[in-house]
């Protein structure tokens, strides 16, 4: 089930993955930060700080960024949504291309230019991309829905 909903995903044709996660391997902190943000919706982008709001921590920035670095299964808990303060993408597990091209792949399939049989291997091989170069196979012209931003509710838990 877990390999299907992954390639539904990077075909552009899923936006949330029904996966029973065992997250007992984090710490209550690092649980509530990753449920939080399992809630960012498909296709938008928080910051640390935002999110810290949500988790009900807003002065443990450096805590919640720790934790999003720290995320287990980094697609299934999609933290590639999780942007720095600074408004640019972070530097975490993975770094800033897979980043970009886990961002971008959504963004396509938003605006009806999903990525042509994009692969995990794919988003891979966006790290080793020279500067410049378009993240994924998709025309380098294809119009971009600007990303949708959405602040989640703040964590009653």
């Amino acid at each position: 089930m877990a390999t299907l909903q992954l390639k539904q995903y990077f075909a552009g044709d899923r936006e949330r993955f029904d996966i029973l996660l065992d997250l007992s391997a984090g710490s209550p902190f690092e649980r509530r930060v990753w449920e939080a943000i399992k809630r960012v919706p498909y296709g938008t982008t928080l910051t640390d700080a935002e999110l810290a709001i949500i988790v009900g921590r807003p002065a443990a920035l450096r805590a919640v960024a720790t934790a999003v670095d720290r995320t287990p299964v980094p697609i299934l808990i999609p933290r590639h949504r999780v942007i720095a303060t600074e408004r640019e993408l972070t530097d975490g597990a993975g770094g800033t291309d897979r980043q970009e091209a886990l961002l971008d792949l959504e963004r396509r399939a938003i605006s009806g230019h999903p990525p042509d049989r994009l692969t995990y291997r794919d988003v891979e091989l966006a790290r080793a991309r020279a500067p410049g170069e378009p993240c994924s196979r998709a025309p380098v012209n294809a119009p971009l829905a600007a990303p949708r931003r959405h602040v989640l509710e703040r964590s009653r838990s």
